[in-house]
This record gives structure tokens, C-alpha cells and sequence, in this order.
């Protein structure tokens, strides 16, 4: 006989085994949802407000909807992290040897923070930004690269 537990919510572990946080806004067909302690929300765009969406918690589940992550957006004066590279020396071969650290900054609408968000380089904690490094310094040295090619200094 198999004894099911009753009285737990486990919400949280269905949000995380679909790639997601609890109460982290994501997107799908046009819709933005999130996970609560209450079950599955959407956002009610007419009505300005967050409503039940558990009817649709088995197209999630079953991989029918598929879900978009919003970049995180800081608000003016809250701080973010970011992939930060400095060019320490010249390399094997002529080439720039880079370094790529983590940084914190406090988002001010600069176009230094606007350059960042569209960059996908706009962490909420550390450790995230610190994952995403290895893809980050990739797409840069990419940049890099094509900048030198068209210059003549590659």
C-alpha cells in the first residue's frame, strides 16, 4: 500500500522542477505568470491584477506551455551584479589575455546599465552572475574578435 502525504504544498518544488522561483515573474504565450504559495498567478492585464491560473498548471507540468524568463530588472538605486572584463596583458600570439569578474553596481538608468541589460549581463545575486561568466566572456571574446578581423588586428 502506498501512503500519500496530504496537507503539504509542494507548489515550490513544481515551480523548481520547471526552471523557476517562487513568486518570479516569467512569460508564456503573451501571458505573465508566476508561482505563489496560493498555486499558479497570471497577470490580468485589463483588470491590473494578479488572479488563480491553476487550470493551466498541467500545461506547464505536461510541457504544452512553454516558459519565458524575464531578465531581471532593478529599480534606480538597487544594486546588480555583472560580468566585468579587464584586459590584463598581451597574450600567447599578440592577443589580449582578459580577465572576467564579478561586479556590483547600482542601477541608475545609465546607458552603462542600459548597455548591460541588453547584453543579458544584469544578475540579482552573485553567485547567478558568477554562473554565467563562462557564456558571458564567450559572447564577448566573439565580439572581440570580430572587432579585431575588421580592424586588420587579428
Amino acid at each position: 500500500m502506498i501512503e500519500v502525504q496530504c496537507g503539504r504544498n509542494i507548489i515550490s518544488n513544481v515551480a523548481t522542477a520547471l526552471g523557476v522561483k517562487m513568486e518570479e515573474v516569467f512569460l508564456s504565450n503573451g501571458y505573465k505568470f508566476k508561482f505563489t504559495n496560493n498555486g499558479l498567478m497570471f497577470y490580468n492585464e485589463s483588470a491590473n491584477q494578479w488572479e488563480d491560473s491553476n487550470n493551466s498548471i498541467m500545461n506547464f507540468i505536461l510541457g504544452k506551455f512553454r516558459i519565458e524568463k524575464v531578465p531581471f530588472t532593478p529599480k534606480v538605486g538597487e544594486d546588480y551584479y555583472f560580468v566585468d572584463i579587464f584586459s590584463l596583458t598581451k597574450g600567447h600570439g599578440g592577443k589580449p589575455f582578459f580577465e572576467f569578474t564579478v561586479n556590483l553596481c547600482k542601477w541608475n538608468d545609465s546607458l552603462f546599465d542600459l548597455f548591460n541589460y541588453h547584453f543579458n549581463n544584469v544578475f540579482s545575486t552573485q553567485e547567478e552572475c558568477k554562473d554565467n561568466i563562462p557564456l558571458l566572456s564567450k559572447r564577448f571574446l566573439e565580439i572581440y574578435e570580430c572587432f579585431c578581423k575588421v580592424r586588420g588586428r587579428w
